[in-house]
């Protein structure tokens, strides 16, 4: 399900993107990134509480997790983006919101080769 909704989310970015990129931005993290960092720790057995820094948690145990490291690097600099965005009112490049969406998709990607192969075969 975490997944399904990221596609979503990620669609629903792409669709905004043009016209509202700190939008676009915000719901990458949000609805896309950390959802998906989410499912990667689930996969895993762990579970991403709600304490301060959780999101930054959440990036650095998905570091240690998946075989993606400048993937993840990048994952992290939309986090910091995004806060950049809420708390300092810093508007958002649709250059960046773009390579923030791709690099979102291929997140979801590699989180749902991992769920594939933890998949029993039958």
């Amino acid at each position: 399900a975490l997944l399904a909704d990221a596609r979503r989310s990620l669609f629903t970015c792409r669709s905004i993107a043009g016209k509202d990129p700190k939008s676009a931005l915000l719901l990458a993290w949000d609805g896309v990134a950390f959802p998906t960092l989410t499912a990667a720790l689930t996969l895993a057995g762990y579970r991403v509480t709600n304490r301060m820094g959780h999101h930054r948690a959440a990036v650095e145990a998905a570091r240690q997790l998946l075989p993606a490291d400048a993937l993840l690097s990048r994952i992290g600099s939309i986090r910091r983006m995004r806060d950049r965005g809420m708390y300092e009112n810093e508007s958002a490049e649709l250059d960046d919101v773009t390579e923030a969406l791709d690099d979102c998709e291929g997140l979801i990607e590699l989180v749902a080769k991992a769920v594939q192969r933890a998949l029993p075969v039958d």
